[in-house]
């Protein structure tokens, strides 16, 4: 496996993946997955990540992808990491989020490369499941800033909108950066993510 860098600073590293890479986001984009339409270039918004990076098998296809986010959302030093997370349908293992794979093959060389920008990480999940989700996570997180990754109370608005999909549990290591936390009462009337432009 190799991990080849998309982005570094928001600038695109131009290499022999980068054609294989697009175009099987270019696919994505098109296809019937339900998050197809994060996967289009003004959607993923590759200019705005610190790091963008991908992996791929010895014979060049594409297994996964993931980036490290800022994107002018967050104060200075704060990242969402495993923004954008994709594992190839090939490569997914039954019952295991993406984020399990993006976490131990790509993300732990991203914290490793910028962890003297990145004062604060965090990793969210959409829906009410994403507390067990984060909670299994943390248990296999990497170490990051000699301290530990803390689950957040609530759902956390880690998107401009007022919808369901704009707050978000969070996994976060650092200083929680925003007290725009919300209870499983108030996020369950928030309107759907696709009910309102976000």
């Amino acid at each position: 496996m190799k991990i080849i860098k998309v982005i570094d600073h928001g600038q695109f590293i131009i290499n022999d993946y980068s054609d294989i890479l697009f175009d099987e986001i270019d696919k994505l984009a098109k296809s019937d997955d339900k998050l197809a339409d994060n996967y289009k270039m003004e959607n993923l918004q590759l200019r705005k990540h610190l790091s963008f990076d991908a992996a791929f098998t010895k014979n060049n296809e594409l297994i996964a992808f993931c980036g490290i986010f800022n994107g002018g959302r967050y104060p200075d030093g704060v990242y969402r990491i495993l923004n954008r997370t994709y594992v190839s349908p090939k490569f997914r293992i039954k019952g295991l989020r993406g984020g399990f794979f993006c976490t131990k093959n790509i993300l732990i060389h991203q914290l490793n490369q910028y962890k003297d920008l990145i004062s604060t990480a965090f990793v969210s999940v959409e829906e009410l499941k994403g507390k067990s989700y984060l909670t299994a996570w943390i248990a296999n997180a990497p170490s990051f800033n000699n301290s530990k990754w803390i689950l957040s109370d609530g759902f956390v608005q880690v998107s401009n909108a007022q919808n369901k999909g704009c707050y978000q549990y969070i996994a976060y290591n650092g200083t929680l950066w925003t007290d725009d936390i919300i209870d499983k009462e108030a996020w369950i009337a928030l309107p759907e993510k696709y009910e309102i432009n976000s």
